[in-house]
């Protein structure tokens, strides 16, 4: 049992209606989505983000690219990257990060 259905079951409502809750989108009074919020969380409750991506057909995936000299990354770099993945994080989206010194050769850079 998914943990929406058994959100669904115990207020005895449908899992749209907890769907709708949880997303804050409208059809929902504000005390049902009271009710739904409260329930989440005493079982905590997670989205699936597997199944999110699916139905939206996004990720909301970041993804750095680092081009990587022979020296080292280039000065300051670190600086401007430094808060990007902490505000990937406080949005609940996930980030890669990833270092390439050849980029040049596939076509990124250059």
């Amino acid at each position: 049992m998914s943990a929406l259905q058994e959100i669904a079951d115990r207020l005895d409502v449908s899992v749209a209606t907890v769907s709708r809750a949880l997303n804050d989108k409208p059809g929902v009074s504000p005390t049902m989505r009271q009710k739904v919020l409260q329930l989440a969380q005493e079982l905590q409750y997670h989205p699936n983000l597997a199944a999110r991506n699916l139905s939206t057909s996004r990720t909301n995936t970041v993804l750095f690219i680092v081009h990587r000299r022979r020296a080292g990354c280039p000065p300051g770099l670190a600086g401007e990257t430094g808060g990007c993945p902490r505000s990937c994080r406080s949005r609940h989206h996930p980030w890669i990060y990833s270092r390439n010194s050849k980029l040049e050769t596939a076509g990124i850079v250059g």
